[in-house]
Protein backbone atom coordinates (compact mmCIF):
# COMPACT_ATOMS: atom_id res chain seq x y z
CA UNK A 1 0.00 0.00 0.00
CA UNK A 2 1.28 3.45 -0.90
CA UNK A 3 2.11 6.01 1.76
CA UNK A 4 -0.77 8.52 2.08
CA UNK A 5 -0.13 12.18 1.31
CA UNK A 6 -2.52 15.11 1.64
CA UNK A 7 -1.01 16.59 -1.51
CA UNK A 8 -2.54 13.74 -3.50
CA UNK A 9 -6.01 15.06 -2.66
CA UNK A 10 -5.21 18.03 -4.87
CA UNK A 11 -3.54 16.06 -7.62
CA UNK A 12 -4.85 15.79 -11.16
CA UNK A 13 -7.02 12.74 -10.56
CA UNK A 14 -8.63 13.82 -7.28
CA UNK A 15 -8.70 17.63 -7.50
CA UNK A 16 -12.29 17.88 -8.70
CA UNK A 17 -13.50 15.40 -6.09
CA UNK A 18 -11.80 17.32 -3.29
CA UNK A 19 -13.01 20.70 -4.53
CA UNK A 20 -16.61 19.48 -4.76
CA UNK A 21 -16.69 17.63 -1.44
CA UNK A 22 -15.07 20.41 0.60
CA UNK A 23 -17.85 23.06 0.33
CA UNK A 24 -20.61 20.44 0.45
CA UNK A 25 -19.35 18.95 3.71
CA UNK A 26 -18.73 22.46 5.07
CA UNK A 27 -22.30 23.45 4.18
CA UNK A 28 -23.70 20.55 6.22
CA UNK A 29 -21.77 21.71 9.27
CA UNK A 30 -22.58 25.33 8.44
CA UNK A 31 -26.33 24.90 8.55
CA UNK A 32 -26.03 23.14 11.93
CA UNK A 33 -23.67 25.70 13.48
CA UNK A 34 -25.10 28.80 11.83
CA UNK A 35 -28.79 28.05 12.37
CA UNK A 36 -29.92 24.97 14.31
CA UNK A 37 -27.52 25.44 17.22
CA UNK A 38 -28.53 29.09 17.54
CA UNK A 39 -32.03 28.11 18.68
CA UNK A 40 -31.45 28.42 22.47
CA UNK A 41 -30.35 32.03 22.12
CA UNK A 42 -33.24 32.81 19.78
CA UNK A 43 -35.82 31.33 22.15
CA UNK A 44 -34.56 33.36 25.10
CA UNK A 45 -36.87 36.16 23.96
CA UNK A 46 -39.94 34.05 23.19
CA UNK A 47 -43.12 35.45 24.78
CA UNK A 48 -43.99 32.25 26.67
CA UNK A 49 -40.45 31.79 27.97
CA UNK A 50 -40.24 35.41 29.11
CA UNK A 51 -43.64 35.13 30.83
CA UNK A 52 -42.65 31.93 32.62
CA UNK A 53 -39.44 33.58 33.81
CA UNK A 54 -41.38 36.50 35.26
CA UNK A 55 -43.86 34.12 36.90
CA UNK A 56 -41.01 32.17 38.48
CA UNK A 57 -39.55 35.37 39.94
CA UNK A 58 -42.93 36.41 41.36
CA UNK A 59 -43.48 32.98 42.87
CA UNK A 60 -40.15 33.03 44.68
CA UNK A 61 -40.68 36.65 45.75
CA UNK A 62 -44.04 35.80 47.33
CA UNK A 63 -42.50 32.91 49.27
CA UNK A 64 -39.53 34.97 50.46
CA UNK A 65 -39.61 37.17 53.53
CA UNK A 66 -36.96 39.59 52.20
CA UNK A 67 -37.02 41.43 48.86
CA UNK A 68 -35.11 39.67 46.11
CA UNK A 69 -31.92 41.28 44.90
CA UNK A 70 -31.47 42.08 41.22
CA UNK A 71 -28.88 39.33 40.88
CA UNK A 72 -31.23 36.79 42.45
CA UNK A 73 -34.03 37.82 40.09
CA UNK A 74 -31.75 37.36 37.08
CA UNK A 75 -30.67 33.94 38.32
CA UNK A 76 -34.26 32.75 38.75
CA UNK A 77 -35.19 34.07 35.32
CA UNK A 78 -32.19 32.39 33.71
CA UNK A 79 -32.93 29.06 35.40
CA UNK A 80 -36.54 29.18 34.26
CA UNK A 81 -35.50 30.11 30.72
CA UNK A 82 -32.94 27.31 30.49
CA UNK A 83 -35.45 24.74 31.73
CA UNK A 84 -38.09 25.77 29.18
CA UNK A 85 -35.61 26.03 26.29
CA UNK A 86 -34.31 22.54 27.11
CA UNK A 87 -37.85 21.16 26.67
CA UNK A 88 -37.81 22.58 23.13
CA UNK A 89 -34.29 21.65 22.09
CA UNK A 90 -34.79 18.05 23.20
CA UNK A 91 -36.86 17.67 20.02
CA UNK A 92 -33.75 18.61 18.08
CA UNK A 93 -31.97 15.63 19.64
CA UNK A 94 -34.92 13.34 18.95
CA UNK A 95 -34.86 14.41 15.30
CA UNK A 96 -31.19 13.54 15.11
CA UNK A 97 -31.95 10.10 16.57
CA UNK A 98 -34.83 9.35 14.21
CA UNK A 99 -32.66 10.13 11.19
CA UNK A 100 -30.60 6.99 11.92
CA UNK A 101 -33.60 4.73 11.35
CA UNK A 102 -34.85 6.74 8.38
CA UNK A 103 -31.47 6.72 6.66
CA UNK A 104 -31.13 2.98 7.23
CA UNK A 105 -34.55 2.37 5.67
CA UNK A 106 -33.71 4.54 2.66
CA UNK A 107 -30.37 2.78 2.19
CA UNK A 108 -32.18 -0.52 1.70
CA UNK A 109 -34.70 0.90 -0.77
CA UNK A 110 -32.66 3.49 -2.70
CA UNK A 111 -29.38 2.36 -4.28
CA UNK A 112 -28.12 5.65 -5.73
CA UNK A 113 -26.25 7.65 -3.11
CA UNK A 114 -26.85 10.95 -4.88
CA UNK A 115 -30.60 10.39 -4.62
CA UNK A 116 -30.38 9.58 -0.91
CA UNK A 117 -28.40 12.74 -0.28
CA UNK A 118 -30.84 14.93 -2.15
CA UNK A 119 -33.80 13.52 -0.22
CA UNK A 120 -32.38 15.31 2.83
CA UNK A 121 -30.34 18.11 1.27
CA UNK A 122 -32.91 19.75 -1.02
CA UNK A 123 -35.73 19.93 1.58
CA UNK A 124 -33.13 21.20 4.08
CA UNK A 125 -32.22 24.03 1.71
CA UNK A 126 -35.82 25.23 1.65
CA UNK A 127 -37.16 24.26 5.07
CA UNK A 128 -34.49 25.50 7.49
CA UNK A 129 -34.24 29.13 6.24
CA UNK A 130 -38.04 29.39 6.15
CA UNK A 131 -38.32 27.85 9.62
CA UNK A 132 -35.97 30.35 11.24
CA UNK A 133 -37.55 33.23 9.38
CA UNK A 134 -40.93 32.15 10.68
CA UNK A 135 -39.55 31.78 14.21
CA UNK A 136 -38.26 35.37 14.04
CA UNK A 137 -41.80 36.58 13.32
CA UNK A 138 -43.46 34.36 15.94
CA UNK A 139 -41.50 35.19 19.07
CA UNK A 140 -44.34 37.34 20.36
CA UNK A 141 -46.87 34.53 20.00
CA UNK A 142 -46.91 32.42 23.14
CA UNK A 143 -48.76 29.62 21.32
CA UNK A 144 -46.02 29.15 18.72
CA UNK A 145 -43.70 27.12 20.94
CA UNK A 146 -45.43 23.84 20.04
CA UNK A 147 -44.92 24.47 16.32
CA UNK A 148 -41.29 25.42 16.95
CA UNK A 149 -40.74 22.00 18.53
CA UNK A 150 -42.11 20.31 15.43
CA UNK A 151 -40.05 22.52 13.15
CA UNK A 152 -36.74 21.98 14.93
CA UNK A 153 -37.40 18.21 14.97
CA UNK A 154 -37.68 18.20 11.18
CA UNK A 155 -34.73 20.58 10.73
CA UNK A 156 -32.46 18.41 12.88
CA UNK A 157 -33.57 15.25 11.10
CA UNK A 158 -32.80 16.70 7.66
CA UNK A 159 -29.48 18.22 8.74
CA UNK A 160 -27.97 15.47 10.88
CA UNK A 161 -28.91 12.76 8.38
CA UNK A 162 -26.38 14.27 5.99
CA UNK A 163 -23.57 13.71 8.50
CA UNK A 164 -24.27 9.97 8.47
CA UNK A 165 -24.27 10.03 4.68
CA UNK A 166 -20.90 11.77 4.47
CA UNK A 167 -19.32 9.47 7.02
CA UNK A 168 -20.25 6.42 4.97
CA UNK A 169 -19.69 7.91 1.54
CA UNK A 170 -16.52 10.01 1.59
CA UNK A 171 -14.03 7.13 2.07
CA UNK A 172 -15.45 5.46 -1.04
CA UNK A 173 -14.51 8.28 -3.42
CA UNK A 174 -10.81 8.17 -2.56
CA UNK A 175 -8.28 5.42 -3.29
CA UNK A 176 -7.72 2.82 -0.59
CA UNK A 177 -4.53 4.38 0.76
CA UNK A 178 -6.28 7.78 1.00
CA UNK A 179 -9.49 6.67 2.73
CA UNK A 180 -8.47 8.07 6.10
CA UNK A 181 -6.67 11.10 4.68
CA UNK A 182 -9.59 12.17 2.50
CA UNK A 183 -12.19 11.66 5.21
CA UNK A 184 -10.06 13.49 7.81
CA UNK A 185 -9.55 16.45 5.48
CA UNK A 186 -13.27 16.69 4.74
CA UNK A 187 -14.36 16.25 8.37
CA UNK A 188 -11.76 18.37 10.14
CA UNK A 189 -10.68 21.06 7.68
CA UNK A 190 -13.87 21.39 5.67
CA UNK A 191 -16.42 20.59 8.36
CA UNK A 192 -15.04 21.56 11.74
CA UNK A 193 -13.03 24.59 10.62
CA UNK A 194 -14.74 26.02 7.54
CA UNK A 195 -18.25 24.77 8.27
CA UNK A 196 -18.47 25.79 11.90
CA UNK A 197 -17.34 29.28 10.90
CA UNK A 198 -20.98 29.79 9.91
CA UNK A 199 -21.69 30.45 13.58
CA UNK A 200 -19.16 33.29 13.51
CA UNK A 201 -20.71 34.65 10.31
CA UNK A 202 -24.17 34.53 11.85
CA UNK A 203 -23.06 36.42 14.95
CA UNK A 204 -21.04 38.91 12.91
CA UNK A 205 -23.73 39.79 10.38
CA UNK A 206 -26.33 40.42 13.05
CA UNK A 207 -25.98 41.74 16.59
CA UNK A 208 -26.08 38.94 19.17
CA UNK A 209 -28.75 40.66 21.28
CA UNK A 210 -31.35 38.15 22.51
CA UNK A 211 -34.72 38.82 20.83
CA UNK A 212 -37.57 40.33 22.79
CA UNK A 213 -41.20 40.27 21.62
CA UNK A 214 -41.93 43.77 22.91
CA UNK A 215 -38.84 45.44 21.44
CA UNK A 216 -39.02 46.07 17.68
CA UNK A 217 -36.01 44.98 15.69
CA UNK A 218 -34.72 42.40 18.15
CA UNK A 219 -36.09 39.47 16.19
CA UNK A 220 -32.92 39.68 14.13
CA UNK A 221 -31.45 36.73 15.95
CA UNK A 222 -34.03 34.43 14.40
CA UNK A 223 -33.55 35.99 11.00
CA UNK A 224 -29.79 35.71 11.28
CA UNK A 225 -30.20 31.98 11.86
CA UNK A 226 -32.29 31.66 8.73
CA UNK A 227 -29.84 33.72 6.74
CA UNK A 228 -26.91 31.72 8.09
CA UNK A 229 -28.66 28.54 7.04
CA UNK A 230 -29.34 29.89 3.58
CA UNK A 231 -25.76 31.07 3.08
CA UNK A 232 -24.34 27.76 4.26
CA UNK A 233 -26.59 25.60 2.16
CA UNK A 234 -26.32 27.78 -0.93
CA UNK A 235 -22.56 27.44 -0.71
CA UNK A 236 -22.88 23.68 -0.91
CA UNK A 237 -25.82 23.26 -3.26
CA UNK A 238 -24.23 25.34 -6.04
CA UNK A 239 -21.22 23.06 -6.08
CA UNK A 240 -23.47 20.03 -5.83
CA UNK A 241 -24.99 20.88 -9.20
CA UNK A 242 -21.54 20.78 -10.76
CA UNK A 243 -22.50 17.16 -11.56
CA UNK A 244 -19.02 15.76 -11.38
CA UNK A 245 -20.47 12.30 -10.97
CA UNK A 246 -19.17 11.69 -7.46
CA UNK A 247 -22.70 10.90 -6.33
CA UNK A 248 -23.18 8.14 -8.85
CA UNK A 249 -20.85 5.67 -7.14
CA UNK A 250 -22.62 2.63 -5.82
Amino acid sequence: MRRPSIAELFGTGLLKTTVVLTPMFAASYGIASGAVQQLPQILSGHAQIVAEGQAAVEQVAEASDAPLSEGRRKQITANSRDETVAKVTIWQEIGGLVRRFLLAALTVRIVRRRTRLRIFQLPDLIFVPLLFWWISTSLGNAESLVNIKTGIFIAALLTVAQFSFWGNYIPRVFPLHLHGTGESFAANISGRIIGTAAAWLTLTFWAATPPHPTRPGQDRVGRRGGSGALLSRRRGIVVHHDRTGIGDAG
